[in-house]
């Protein structure tokens, strides 16, 4: 409903994108443009590692505490619930302190968080311990998607906005990826051998860091170049 009410409020300004006389933007070559952008890619490839290890709370996670706790189920209802109040009580001064930074800075924290956090639970032998975990989880899960979102709309430029925003989604190749390589790792050593699950689990997202720090380093190089630019003297015309 609130989408169609801001549809029809700024419905004038959906049709202001081409100016009069210049060829409309065509599917292909937008994402062509986007693929092609060597900021953009690095940070597609990362986040599918980031998303694919936020994507064990969701199988990997589950599977180990029921096979693991007499009570793991109910706890990861627990868990569940925390994550949920932890979303509503970080996000905002998570978001407000990560604004002070790059954006890319907060989704390599945030990839740090998760990583560290899954090879936590293989070793926690206490609900307490676990709640504790997944505030840590929850913390990176904030600042990944958040932030994520704040660093696609800074490097697109106005006209490839939705083309962007619509590729990212690509990323959501790791929610795939995860059950299969955690279930195949539950069924090859089980509950028995924790850190053989979640040791490669966490390994599985630090994958996604030098994607990361590659975006980092040559959207620094760009944003140099763009300031260079702009600090150029301007010529004076000759008589």
């Amino acid at each position: 409903m609130l989408l169609l009410i801001q549809f029809a409020r700024y419905a004038s300004d959906l049709h202001t994108g081409t100016a009069v006389g210049e060829a409309p933007l065509r599917m292909g070559d937008a994402f062509r443009t986007a693929s092609r952008d060597p900021v953009f890619m690095p940070i597609l490839l990362g986040t599918v590692f980031c998303v694919m290890g936020y994507a064990h709370f969701d199988s990997t996670m589950p599977q180990f505490l029921a096979l693991s706790f007499k009570e793991g189920t109910r706890w990861f209802t627990y868990l569940l619930t925390v994550n949920a109040i932890s979303v509503l009580a970080f996000q905002y001064p998570l978001v407000r302190l990560a604004s002070r930074f790059s954006p890319l800075n907060s989704l390599i924290a945030g990839n740090l968080c998760i990583a560290v956090s899954l090879p936590l639970c293989s070793v926690l032998d206490s609900g307490w311990l676990f709640i504790l975990d997944m505030v840590l989880f929850t913390i990176g899960e904030v600042l990944l998607f958040t932030m994520l979102d704040v660093l696609i709309d800074q490097i697109a430029d106005a006209q490839y906005k939705g083309t962007y925003f619509g590729t990212i989604g690509f990323n959501n190749l790791g929610s795939v990826l995860a059950p299969l390589f955690g279930g195949w790792l539950l069924d090859t050593y089980g509950q028995t051998a924790p850190l053989a699950v979640f040791v490669p689990v966490a390994l599985s997202v630090v994958i996604g860091l030098p994607f990361l720090l590659i975006a980092r380093r040559r959207l620094a190089q760009r944003t140099g170049s763009f300031a260079a630019q702009a600090q150029e003297p301007v010529q004076p015309l000759s008589s």
